[in-house]
């Protein structure tokens, strides 16, 4: 999976900007989550989305494709965007990483969610 998404970074483009962490310990999650400027899920299965209550509460947007588990976890519109294709989930990160007061505004509501 590693493979296949660094790949995919650099067919688009953005290899400078993507890092692959792999497993990390929860002090070494909470810093990278804390450094973040978006986080970014591109799964289109998931059982649960705790990585997307994990980035709010740390006060960071979200980007996800629009699957079950992740239009629990991402209020849509407040906490982060949810995207129904490739290139919805390109534009929407792209909000994030262009638009600073856009991505304040999501940054503030998503440690006042309630789970």
């Amino acid at each position: 999976m590693v493979a296949v998404t660094k790949t995919q970074g650099r067919r688009g483009g953005a290899q400078d900007h993507i890092t692959v962490h792999g497993f990390v310990d929860d002090q070494r999650k909470a810093e990278i989550l804390d450094r973040a400027v978006v986080f970014a899920t591109c799964s289109t299965h998931e059982g649960w989305e705790l990585s997307g209550v994990e980035t709010n509460d740390h006060g960071r947007p979200a980007v996800a494709y629009g699957v079950p588990a992740p239009r629990v976890a991402i209020h849509y519109d407040k906490t982060g965007l949810l995207a129904a294709d490739d290139e919805a989930f390109r534009r929407a990160s792209s909000v994030f990483l262009e638009d600073t007061q856009a991505r304040y505004r999501y940054s503030e509501a998503a440690p006042k969610m309630v789970w």
